[in-house]
């Protein structure tokens, strides 16, 4: 019982940032031994190093604390990567270096596991910058998540490209993020919740801050990214160029966008759009070349425009859309197919999304006022507290065990209940494949977990 509270007290620590920096002094930075990140002032000593031609290249971090960057206009967090600025010897003041060392060594190109802590209070305000907890990231010469599993809970990121986790993408890079949301205010030219621009591919992410863009604006990214799965925006995306709830942008070839959704409100006027294309979409504004698939999405977030009738899952889409819908209330027009409020809220809603797939669910808790959620995308649920519950193992073939006390339910993904039992300090349980959440009630506490029953 000792170990257990220890370990819960250790999983609660805040380390808050007041400018500092100190170098990390645990692991070796192999994938199975990364270096540890274990305070906010070591967070920046991995910026600074970074900026100072540290090359990351081929490194594993990992972050062990939730952080407070308690930044402000006095003291403002620097990005991890900052392309054509680096610091001077003092570590302070930024100045501007050769573009060529930017692409290269001023670039983040390791693998960063923010292992589902939090990072509250960040601030950044540069004007041209390329900006967000992370600014310039780059290829890592393989094929593992670049970023994962950061939660950026609040703050304010402005600058040039900007995004809530990584502003941008120097090349080429086949970057890859995963399981990352973001709750900061952005604001830019080219801005997106979790990538401003060029990634390779976007998994399991989601926004729920406001997003402003002068060119391009999106939910997750605001240009260009090939493929985006299991993502969804519930803030307020507003611009004066193309705009979407998840792309806003995208003007290289193949985009492929799956199993995602928007509930946010999108408001772009369009004036810096060219040649009057409809450049305002639920999902993603402007996919103009290549042989583009939007497959399994819906748009329940409403759409406006001061110029361009906006489109109801895309401004200009070249390529297909299958299986995806969009609020007939939404305001856009065009492409997919239309569904009332109370068709999208009824339970048969999750099983039309589900074509091909099994990542939907209906949402028992509310916690997207009803419309379907991605039950497979656990973020949704991290939100709650989950201390009081602990699932093992998970996946599993059947059985599996839970650890935590008071009234358990298991639901469904068509939101049903179909266990409910008492349970006290450790008990077994037996279910049919499939995806569940489980929800575990202790007098106001209440935890959720999702499991996974594979055959």
């Amino acid at each position: 019982m000792i170990l257990v509270l220890a370990c819960m007290t250790a999983g609660a620590q805040t380390s808050v940032w007041h400018g500092g920096r100190s170098l990390w002094t645990r692991g070796s930075g192999y994938e199975d031994d990364p270096f540890l990140i274990e305070s906010a002032d070591q967070l920046a000593f991995l910026s600074y190093m970074v900026g100072k031609g540290f090359d990351t290249q081929g490194l594993f971090f990992k972050l062990t604390v939730d952080i407070d960057l308690n930044a402000n206009a006095m003291q403002q967090w620097i990005p991890i990567g900052l392309m054509n600025d680096s610091y001077n010897e003092d570590g302070c003041e930024r100045h501007s270096v050769p573009t060529m060392v930017s692409s290269t060594l001023l670039a983040f190109r390791g693998h960063f596991d923010g292992d589902d802590h939090s990072i509250s209070n960040i601030y950044v305000d540069r004007e041209g910058g390329v900006v967000g907890l992370f600014g310039m990231v780059g290829d890592t010469g393989d094929t593992l998540e670049i970023v994962k599993n950061v939660f950026l809970t609040s703050g304010y990121i402005k600058g040039d490209i900007c995004g809530g986790i990584v502003g941008n993408c120097y090349g080429n890079a086949s970057v890859k993020i995963s399981r990352c949301w973001n709750g900061a205010d952005i604001e830019g030219d080219r801005a997106g919740g979790i990538v401003g621009g060029k990634a390779d591919k976007i998994r399991n992410c989601y926004n729920k801050g406001t997003i402003i863009g002068t060119n391009n604006v999106g939910g997750i990214v605001g240009v260009s990214a090939h493929e985006l799965d299991e993502c969804y925006n519930q803030g307020t995306i507003i611009g004066d160029g193309s705009g979407g709830g998840i792309v806003g942008g995208f003007r290289v070839d193949n985009l492929t966008i799956s199993n995602c959704y928007n509930t946010g409100q999108i408001m772009v006027s369009g004036t810096n759009s060219p040649n009057g294309v409809l450049p305002v979409g639920g999902l993603v504004g402007v996919a103009s070349s290549g042989n583009n698939v939007m497959t399994n999405c819906y748009n329940a977030g409403y759409i406006s425009s001061t110029i361009y009738e906006p489109g109801s899952l895309a401004g200009v889409f070249r390529g297909t859309i299958q299986n995806s819908f969009y609020l007939n209330t939404c305001g856009g027009v065009g492409q997919g197919t239309p569904k009332s409020m109370e068709e999208m809220l009824d339970a048969s809603f999750v099983d039309t999304l589900n074509f091909n797939t099994n990542v939907w669910c209906v949402d028992t808790l509310n916690y997207n006022n009803g419309f379907p959620i991605l039950g497979a995308n656990n973020l949704a649920v991290n939100e709650f507290a989950s201390n009081g519950l602990s699932i093992y193992p998970n996946p599993n073939r059947g059985w599996f065990t839970v650890e935590g006390s008071g009234e358990l339910t298991v639901f469904n993904v068509l939101g049903q209940a179909v266990l409910t039992k008492t349970v006290k300090v450790q008990t077994s349980l037996e279910l049919a494949p499939g995806l569940y959440l489980i929800c575990l009630k202790d007098g106001e506490s209440v935890s959720i977990q999702r499991v996974v029953v594979v055959n």
